[in-house]
Order: C-alpha cells, then sequence, then structure tokens
C-alpha cells in the first residue's frame, strides 16, 4: 500500500511538472469579450482588439491603420477566413508588425457595421457581405473595404495597404475624405422632386408585383430573400384596397417558402435565403429574426386564407425557435451555418445516407422522390437539401397508393430524418440574447396566438415581454440590447426601443392588459428623449450620449430584412396617440411619415414607410369590446384577418378614452369605433365582423 501512494505521489507531481512547463493557450485582447463571435477569435494569433478607445489611441500612437472586422458567429465564411486566414501565424505577424486589428460584433453594434458596409457599397458598388474587413485610418475613417478573401490575396491587400501608407499617405487621407463625404450624403434623405406628382398605392403595388417571380415566389433573381417585411405591406394593401394581384404574389411566396429548402422540412424553422432562384439551397444559418418575421406574416395571412399547412408551418417554426433558440424566458440569436467545420453539414443528405436511412425499396423511392432525393444530388459534391419536389397526389399517381398511407409513410420518415440527424453535430448557437429580435419573435407569438387561438403562445408572448422588462432596464430605465452569461450590456439602439414598443402595443390587443399600454408609453417618451433631435422629425439610430464612433450619429430610413425603426416608432407613436388621446404623439408620427414618404421611390426599400402611410391614410377601427365576456369574444375576432384595425377592451371600467363609461355589470358590449365615433354596440362577434365590414 505504501508503494502505491508513493507511486501515485511521484506521478501526480510529474503531471504537475509537465503541465507547468506547457504554453498556456494565447489569448488577444478578445479574451474578455462577452459576444459568441468575438471570443471565436480570441485565440487567433492576431492581436485583436475590440472596438475601443485603447484600439484607436495605439493607432494614433503607433500611425497604423486600423483593420476593422466585422462579422457575425453564424456566418460561414467568416469562419472560413478565421480558420484559414486569421490563424495562419505568418498572416498575423505581419497584421501585427503594421495594423492595429479591431474586430466587431455587427449584432452588437450595428452602428458600426452600418457606417463600414456604407463605405463598402460607395467603394465597391455592391459586392459587400460578410465578413466585412475595412481599412480605414487612425481615426476611423474608412479607405478601403473588401469581404472573404483567401491567404494570398489577404496578404497582397495588407502588403499594398502598408506601401501606400509608406509612399502616398497624402493619398489615403483623400480616399478617407471623399468616402466620408458619400458615406454622410449617403444617410441624408433623398431630395425631394416638386415637379413630379406623388406616388400612390397603385403605383408602389404595379411596381412590386412586377418584381415577382410568378413561378417561384419571391423577388426575381438569385440571392433570393424571403424579405418578409416587404410582403407584409403588400398582403396588407392587398386586402385593404381590394388588390387580389398584390396578395396572389404573396401567397405564391408564401406556398412556395414552405415547400422549399429554405424551410428546414425536417425541423422547422428557416435560413436566412436561398442562393438560387428556386429557392432550393439555403444558406444555412438561421436567424431568429427571420423566424419572427416570417411566422407573423404567415399567422397573419393565415387569419385570412385560414390554410392548415400555414398553421402547420406556424407550429412547426416556433417549435424549432423553442427547441434550438429557447431559453427561460427568451431567445437566443442565432444557429450557426456550420457544423463540424462544414457548411450545411447538419442539413445535407448524401444518396448513401438515404439508401441507408430507408433501405425498404419503396419507402426509399418514395421518400427520395417526396423530399428531391436524387443520386447525384441536387446540391453540390452529391449531397442532397430536402425540399418538397413532389405532392401526395403526384406520388398516388406513381405509387398507386392512397392519399391516407401516404401520408401516414411521410409521417414515419419524418419522425425517422428527425431521430436520425439528431445524432448529427448540431450547429453552434449563438447563445446572446438581443432585445430587438426577442421583441420580434414576441410579435410572432402574439400574432400566431391570435390567429391559431393558442393559449400556450400568449403565454410565452407575456412572460419574455414581463423578462425583457425586468432584467433589461436598469434603475434608470435605460433599456440594453444584449444579454448573456446573466449580464446585460450595450445601451439599446432605437430598433430594440421600437419593436418593443410595438411588441408591448400588440401584447395589448392579445391580453386587454393596460400594463402594456403603460410600458410602451414609458418606453416611447424615452425615445423622444434619447433619440430626438429638436431639428428634425426622425430619430437617430443610436442614443445621445453612446456614439462612441467615429462619425456623427445617422438616422436610417430604409428597410432591410428587418423593418425600418424609424417607420416602426412612427407606427407606434400613430397608435398610442390614438389610443391615449395624445395630440403629440400623433402629430410626430404625422411628420416622421411626411419627411420619408414623399422621397420613397423604392417600394422594397421603403415598405415599413408604405405601410405607416396606408395606417395614416386608410385608418382602421377601433373594436372595442367590454364587459365580463371581452376575453371569449377577442379570441373569436382576431381569429380574423382585419388590416389596420386595432381592439381595445376590459373586462371592466378603464380610464383609456374609448373604454370610459362603457361598462355595463353583467353585459358584454361590442362598439365599432372610427376616429373617436362609435356606432351602436352589438353583443355579438357575428354582429360586429358585419358592422366593420360595411363600414
Amino acid at each position: 500500500m505504501t508503494r502505491q501512494l508513493a507511486f501515485y505521489c511521484i506521478s501526480l507531481f510529474i503531471i504537475h511538472v509537465v503541465a507547468s512547463c506547457q504554453e498556456p493557450a494565447k489569448t488577444n485582447h478578445l479574451a474578455g469579450s462577452s459576444s459568441p463571435y468575438l471570443l471565436q477569435h480570441a485565440h487567433n494569433p492576431v492581436d485583436w482588439f475590440p472596438w475601443s478607445d485603447n484600439a484607436l489611441t495605439k493607432a494614433k500612437k503607433e500611425n497604423k491603420l486600423l483593420l476593422v472586422s466585422v462579422g457575425y458567429s453564424a456566418c460561414h465564411w467568416c469562419h472560413v477566413m478565421e480558420r484559414e486566414v486569421f490563424s495562419d501565424t505568418a498572416v498575423a505577424r505581419f497584421m501585427n508588425q503594421h495594423f492595429v486589428a479591431i474586430k466587431v460584433d455587427r449584432e452588437e453594434r450595428p452602428d458600426l457595421d452600418a457606417y463600414y458596409l456604407r463605405a463598402c457599397l460607395l467603394a465597391d458598388g455592391g459586392s459587400c457581405g460578410w465578413p466585412l474587413n475595412t481599412f480605414a485610418l487612425p481615426d476611423g475613417r474608412p479607405v478601403y473595404s473588401t469581404t472573404y478573401l483567401p491567404r494570398e490575396n489577404w496578404l497582397e491587400v495588407l502588403k499594398y495597404f502598408v506601401k501606400v501608407q509608406k509612399d502616398s499617405p497624402q493619398k489615403l487621407l483623400t480616399y478617407a475624405a471623399e468616402l466620408e463625404a458619400g458615406i454622410h450624403q449617403s444617410f441624408q434623405l433623398p431630395p425631394l422632386d416638386s415637379s413630379s406628382p406623388p406616388l400612390d398605392f397603385t403605383t408602389y403595388n404595379q411596381t412590386l408585383t412586377g418584381f415577382i417571380d410568378w413561378t417561384y415566389g419571391g423577388l426575381s433573381g438569385a440571392p433570393k430573400f424571403p424579405l418578409p417585411v416587404t410582403f407584409q405591406y403588400l398582403y396588407t394593401v392587398g386586402e385593404v384596397l381590394h388588390d387580389s394581384l398584390a396578395r396572389r404574389g404573396v401567397r405564391l411566396t408564401l406556398d412556395q417558402l414552405a415547400l422549399s429548402g429554405v424551410y428546414d422540412q425536417i425541423g422547422g424553422g428557416f435560413a436566412r435565403y436561398a442562393t438560387d432562384d428556386r429557392w432550393r439551397i439555403p444558406h444555412f444559418e438561421k436567424m431568429l429574426y427571420d423566424n419572427a418575421l416570417l411566422i407573423k406574416l404567415y399567422a397573419q395571412v393565415f387569419q385570412s386564407v385560414h390554410d392548415p399547412g400555414y398553421a402547420r408551418l406556424i407550429r412547426e417554426s416556433i417549435d424549432f425557435v423553442y427547441r434550438d433558440l429557447g431559453a427561460k424566458d427568451h431567445f437566443y440569436s442565432s444557429l450557426d451555418a456550420d457544423s463540424g467545420g462544414e457548411e450545411g453539414a447538419y442539413y445535407q443528405w448524401t444518396w448513401q445516407d438515404w439508401v441507408a436511412a430507408f433501405p425498404d425499396p419503396t419507402v426509399q423511392g418514395l421518400t427520395a422522390d417526396y423530399f428531391g432525393i436524387v443520386r447525384t444530388g441536387n446540391w453540390e459534391l452529391g449531397k442532397n437539401i430536402p425540399y418538397i419536389a413532389k405532392s401526395i397526389a403526384a406520388l398516388q399517381a406513381k405509387y398507386g397508393k392512397d392519399s391516407l398511407e401516404i401520408a401516414s409513410a411521410m409521417m414515419e420518415s419524418l419522425a425517422h430524418l428527425k431521430s436520425l440527424r439528431n445524432r448529427r453535430n448540431k450547429p453552434a448557437v449563438d447563445d446572446k440574447m438581443i432585445t430587438s429580435w426577442n421583441a420580434l419573435m414576441i410579435q410572432a407569438l402574439v400574432a400566431s396566438a391570435q390567429a391559431l387561438g393558442n393559449r400556450s403562445y400568449q403565454r410565452a408572448a407575456q412572460d419574455a415581454a414581463d423578462w425583457i422588462w425586468e432584467n433589461m432596464l436598469d434603475l434608470h430605465q435605460q433599456l440594453y440590447r444584449i444579454y448573456r452569461n446573466g449580464h446585460r450590456y450595450r445601451p439599446a439602439y432605437l430598433d430594440d426601443y421600437a419593436n418593443l414598443i410595438r411588441a408591448y402595443l400588440d401584447l395589448y390587443e392579445l391580453t386587454f392588459d393596460i400594463k402594456w399600454v403603460n410600458r410602451a408609453n414609458q418606453l416611447s417618451q424615452d425615445v423622444l428623449r434619447r433619440f430626438g433631435d429638436k431639428d428634425q422629425p426622425l430619430l437617430f439610430q443610436s442614443q445621445r450620449e453612446e456614439s462612441t464612433t467615429p462619425f456623427d450619429r445617422s438616422v436610417q430610413v430604409q428597410d432591410e430584412i428587418l423593418p425600418c425603426a424609424n417607420a416602426v416608432m412612427a407606427s407606434n407613436l400613430s397608435r398610442l396617440g390614438n389610443m391615449l388621446e395624445e395630440a403629440n404623439y400623433r402629430q410626430r408620427a404625422t411628420d416622421m411619415a411626411a419627411s420619408v414618404i414623399p422621397r420613397a421611390e423604392d417600394p422594397v426599400s421603403y415598405a415599413s414607410w408604405l405601410s405607416v402611410k396606408l395606417e395614416l391614410t386608410h385608418p382602421g377601427h377601433d373594436i372595442v369590446i367590454i364587459g365580463e365576456n371581452a376575453a371569449a369574444i377577442r379570441t373569436e375576432m382576431q381569429k380574423q384577418m382585419l388590416p389596420l384595425d386595432h381592439f381595445m377592451g376590459s373586462d371592466r371600467d378603464e380610464n383609456l378614452a374609448l373604454l370610459k363609461g362603457k361598462y355595463r355589470p353583467g353585459q358584454t358590449w361590442i362598439y365599432v369605433c372610427e376616429q373617436g365615433v362609435c356606432l351602436r354596440p352589438v353583443q355579438s362577434s357575428e354582429e360586429a365582423l358585419t358592422l366593420l365590414r360595411a363600414n
């Protein structure tokens, strides 16, 4: 026993000595970051800094150019460049010697991302994306931007800028001045052409429907993005103005997306976009905001068409968010494009995979036909991405089986595919919570609860909204953008506030709980104070005290994939102004719209503003339900699409103007009101719907 103990002690001593001699893993200045994207680069030999005064001071002191590299954790090409370029010691040595390198998570710093992306678009004419690598003067002003480059090309660019800085520094100053002027101009509103008549909805709709791919849906061309903000406007205006072509274009797009490879046919949820014009091959990362916006769009269209396929897709997509992006009472940001170091590996199937999964030849053929799986692969290198290639009716005709038998076989096969896929390496999750994107998901849950009458979605929306209120505001009522590992950080941007206010207003309509109106009102007052400008009605992207950038705060007026925050805020102020009889809110919304809409020529970039214009020029009804059965009647009525109409109500007396004096114990009344004037009350949802259709 003594000899064994001695041997054990000697072994521990040797292990300790060896361990103490090993060099610890090298880290750079990103090691203390909270961002998963920055942490992915924390052990690069490149001496990365986060965006900070320290980095800018170092560049100025050492007279080095900045290399500002912007990306996000789900980005495939960001991973490739990190692995092939930034992990290379020779590349890192050269970068460290001649540049101050800064890494930026675009999801944490949308202001920096917008600024340097605009520089890239101006300099490169449109070939921009992520990783977005910008060479800049020590004060942060850009001189050149590029995206992914392989190692040798990257070294060539690095050496070029070292040479230019040494031999022709004035050239860099000239580049920077020209780009800075262009960026500043690009953030300004386009001039108003007073000689041209204002565009009307018919013209906008004709432009949009002219862009639609009438075979596969979406807007023509590739890559193809779902653009839920654009199609939400198009369907709403189609309902309001009875434009059947607009509605048909949206239905075609949603139908084709449901069959596509962009929609995960096995696990639910949407990828960012398709690389082809048939929606077959996705760009594999799954973002919370894409899924939230698309779920909301499907839910709102479902209220009009009641397509059971849409209901299934809504449920599957929400299940995906709960399963893969869900935390307790809030939601994570994204699911990586890569798994096991390979793009799309989690989602792809070779023919050999399929044969192994379904050894029975009949089931093998049936499932392969249904999901578009072929021997040679429907993607690259013999790989397949499942999409719905044949209808149940087509399979009936080919295999001589009835529809129930085929549907049953598909359900069993789908469960088997899920089981097989769950054994694979799963894509990494970016587990930071972003207030704006969580607010979009709350809106999606509210819309789904209304469309499907699902109480569990209502509870999830309420829980998430309460969690944000309790965890993302400090004692000074400062809202924060990011939460990770028990820590909130980064003061909120305009989109965080705007989308959260909209979520709270939506929750009021779903629940009739006045606290949501009070919270929306408080946040709206904060927005006008923190983001406002006395010289113009529009709002800045960042807060007055948070402009830690080399440029002035910008005002953004165009949609990207996400709705324009200024447009969302204009809509919020209009809704709140009507609800609270607050004339200043209504006037601010009108002024904001008037400053942008006359200049909005491109309906894709300004779809959110067109939605605001529709709200202001075609004001809907206020549907007031008051009494003991208010909740049940509200639930029944909200299953219908009532575009631009808003619900108010209570099961007791309330102080909101349209509710005062309308409560009668033991009775429930429904008032259809327009601009503060109410028709005679009725007592059933059928009568109320009849009044709405007639007025």
